[in-house]
């Protein structure tokens, strides 16, 4: 029980991880709306590698409530655009 729990753990910590650098790099808002979401994130992590540096606990929240917001605001632009697309609307 104990080792399934950590293998899951193991498992999905990278996966995590990485999902959390795009999201605060601002890879994930630069690509929404992309028609190749994968090449686009490879390439803005390329084009702006993320260095891991040791900052306070409230600056990595605050990063990461701002890189939230700015999605939020990014997918609900995104979500208008299609909507006025799919119907004729403005």
């Amino acid at each position: 029980s104990t080792a399934s729990l950590f293998a899951v753990y193991e498992g999905v910590k990278e996966p995590v991880k990485l999902g959390i650098l795009r999201l605060l790099s601002g890879g994930v808002e630069a690509c929404v709306g992309s028609t190749d979401f994968n090449l686009c994130i490879l390439t803005y992590e390329f084009d702006n590698p993320v260095f891991e540096e040791s900052a306070s606990m409230q600056a990595e929240i605050r990063a990461l409530v701002v890189a939230l917001v700015s999605l939020a605001a990014q997918l609900e632009a995104e979500v208008v655009r299609m909507v006025d697309h799919m119907f004729g609307w403005m």
